[in-house]
């Protein structure tokens, strides 16, 4: 097991602290929204953009200097865009398998969250995968020192 956990331990850790962002984000968009809806009398809707945006910024802000410090950054302005987009995408693949089971005339209470938890597992895979694809990939320089390390 020590085995395993050292070969994937750089693995494991981004993973668990992804894990963490993402459900900050979720408790962040929430709890703010409700907040600003019961608590500061905002309407539905703009209670949840004020939310859902300081989600977004936490998310990027801890994703960048916690999640995937290690890896290269590109500069906060490329870095934005692509994190933005990749959000933009996650939220298309969401709302896609949701639309897809109203597609399918499955428009029942347990199909609905079905394919909400469908939706939100599939885009929190691409989420994650993108930002160390494009986001914040890891720069040749770790990969030949991780390579080191092992040898």
């Amino acid at each position: 097991m020590r085995q395993f956990y050292g070969r994937f331990r750089d693995l494991i850790s981004e993973a668990a602290r992804f894990a963490v962002v993402g459900l900050a984000g979720v408790v962040i968009t929430d709890g703010g929204a409700n907040l600003l809806r019961y608590g500061a009398g905002l309407d539905r809707f703009t209670a949840v953009a004020i939310a859902t945006l300081a989600a977004v910024v936490i998310s990027f802000v801890a994703s960048r200097y916690w999640t995937f410090r290690r890896r290269e950054h590109g500069g906060l302005g490329r870095e934005t865009v692509l994190f933005c987009v990749a959000n933009g995408i996650g939220v298309a693949i969401s709302e896609g398998c949701v639309w897809l089971a109203s597609a399918f005339g499955w428009e029942g209470k347990l199909s609905y969250n079905i394919a909400l938890a469908g939706g939100i597992a599939l885009a929190t895979l691409f989420r994650y995968w993108s930002y160390k694809k494009w986001v914040w990939p890891r720069s040749r320089s770790v990969v030949a020192e991780h390579a080191r390390e092992r040898s």
